[in-house]
């Protein structure tokens, strides 16, 4: 049994099957749109991570065959220890969440940034040697001026229990706490999910199957 050939009427237009155009209100869709958000999780159990790169460590040496072949598999309380720690490090999760910002945005919150800490346009590096020159570099403050931006583009904080802390700080002091506090590793995050949220557009229909997710800890579930 061959299957049926629809046969395209020549009267048609490619776009007859999407209806009336008239049908469709922009205004309705634009009301519920935004700039592109993307979000990032932190942890503040920095210091934890050490101890686990050390069970890490001790698990791989019990399981060598050398030692397997002595009987029993003395790694499973490390591998416990692991567990418990995990689950600690886990539990100190806060997910930072970063919306697009528009050009013209950026523009101002770099603008106010320069004024507010009396930095002159004609500092700013010209030509492939300047980007290298430490001294305008540091009177650029290009890597100050790039925090305000994703600092301004922080839209909230939410607690694995899902609470969410909206403004994200305070005020700046309390926000230059949290980039000291998470490090430099963590921060970078932050740092890529504005840059992804402001150049990257979203992939929709990713597969999210157990066969191809991860668990928290990056291992595959």
């Amino acid at each position: 049994m061959s299957d049926s050939i629809t046969i395209p009427d020549p009267d048609e237009t490619p776009t007859d099957h999407l209806g009336d155009p008239d049908d469709f209100a922009l205004d309705e869709w634009l009301e519920g749109a935004d700039p592109t958000h993307r979000s990032v999780d932190v942890y503040a159990a920095g210091r934890m991570v050490a101890q686990r790169d050390d069970l890490e460590r001790q698990i791989k040496a019990h399981e060598a065959p050398a030692v397997r072949a002595l009987g029993g598999n003395p790694a499973d309380d490390l591998r416990r220890q692991w567990r418990e720690l995990t689950d600690k490090i886990l539990a100190s999760k806060l997910t930072v969440e970063i919306r697009a910002l528009s050009k013209e945005r950026i523009r101002e919150v770099t603008e106010e940034y320069r004024k507010a800490h009396k930095i002159k346009d004609e500092w700013m590096p010209v030509g492939p040697r300047a980007m290298f020159d430490p001294i305008k570099m540091k009177k650029w403050d290009h890597e100050g001026q790039q925090q305000a931006a994703v600092l301004d583009a922080v839209v909230a904080l939410v607690t694995r229990d899902g609470r969410r802390i909206e403004p994200a700080f305070r005020d700046a002091e309390q926000a230059q706490v949290f980039i000291d506090k998470i490090g430099p590793a963590q921060w970078s995050m932050v740092e890529q999910a504005f840059e992804d949220a402001v150049s990257k557009s979203p992939v929709i229909g990713v597969d999210f199957s157990p066969a191809s997710s991860s668990d928290d800890d990056g291992e595959e579930s």
